[in-house]
């Protein structure tokens, strides 16, 4: 049916089942359809592996190489699909002039790609030098995000990158930090759900001063604790749009809260700190809210959302 219908430019097939031997037949009538702008195949199956289907790891590949013959191509969702590095190899071997040129929108969410998948993904985004959108959160590349990053490089137009929940350590954190020294129009920036901790954010704070424009910053669950902040706060005079900085979880005590404090004199545009799930006592708490308070934010413009991950202290029970 794809094959005949020659001006169809937005294509939506998300949960529906769709299997490697699907996502073969869909292949070749993609390569007839090539008036393509918009794609959806979240929630399907087809990178997932069975037995029974001939020429099944190379099922996603001729699906993707089928689609760079969509010259108009702008956005591409495949969340949720088991792509795996197995069906990924033939990515490597992709040669069209012009493939992807237009693709400004890729989404890979949760799919357990791996570290083997991470550099054939990379020689994909190499091809796609007008991104502006990129979703590769919870695909565990873990130190293959270094090649994922290699891969953004030739991005300058990135505006948002997702690459939370994906194990990435802090020995990689340096090369996060190079690629951002080049993807200076980011927006929003998710590196939420890793390992960073302290040492990491050192790692991306060259890079991150360089994102004049960032408005949405998210470190949550990286252990960065109060050094990390302290680094982290001589970054924000930098970041004069930033509107949205998520921290939560990130054994924070007091002495950060203290310096986040004094850090919000120099993010005029910040209205939402999150602070959850950390060991933020009530002279933090207080000092954060002061400060806020100080600044003229009213409730309805700031949103610290302070909790702490403290137990309370519970009466003890007569023996």
């Amino acid at each position: 049916m794809l094959s005949k219908c020659t001006g169809l430019t937005d294509l939506g097939l998300a949960r529906n089942r769709i299997g490697p031997m699907g996502a073969l037949y869909l292949a070749d009538g993609f390569g007839k359809c090539t008036s393509l702008v918009n794609v959806g195949l979240q929630s399907n199956q087809l990178g997932e592996a069975r037995p029974s289907d001939s020429g099944v790891p190379e099922a996603f590949v001729s699906l993707v190489v089928s689609l760079a013959g969509c010259q108009n191509l702008e956005s591409l969702f495949l969340d949720e699909n088991s792509i795996e590095g197995i069906g990924t190899d033939g990515l490597q071997r992709m040669e069209r002039p012009g493939a992807f040129s237009a693709l400004t929108q890729l989404s890979l969410r949760q799919n357990p790609m791996g570290l083997e998948c991470a550099s054939n993904i990379a020689s994909w985004l190499r091809k796609c030098s007008d991104l502006r959108v990129v979703d590769l959160a919870a695909t565990a590349i873990g130190p293959g995000a270094e090649f994922v990053i290699e891969g953004l490089v030739g991005c300058p137009t990135l505006s948002s990158l997702n690459l939370e929940d994906n194990r990435i350590g802090w020995e990689t954190a340096a090369r996060v930090g190079s690629m951002l020294k080049v993807c200076t129009n980011l927006r929003t920036l998710s590196l939420a759900r890793n390992d960073l901790r302290c040492e990491g954010i050192g790692g991306i704070s060259e890079g991150l001063a360089k994102c004049v424009s960032l408005q949405c910053l998210q470190l949550g669950e990286n252990a960065i604790a109060d050094r990390g902040v302290e680094i982290l706060v001589r970054v924000l005079v930098k970041l004069p749009l930033l509107t949205e900085l998520g921290l939560a979880s990130n054994r924070i005590c007091n002495d950060g809260a203290f310096n986040l404090a004094m850090g919000l004199d120099r993010c005029p545009a910040l209205s939402c700190l999150e602070l959850c799930q950390n060991h933020v006592k009530s002279e933090g708490q207080k000092a954060l809210q002061e400060r806020a308070k100080l600044r003229g934010f009213g409730a309805a413009s700031v949103n610290l959302r302070i909790t702490n991950q403290s137990k309370p202290n519970l009466p003890r029970l007569n023996s």
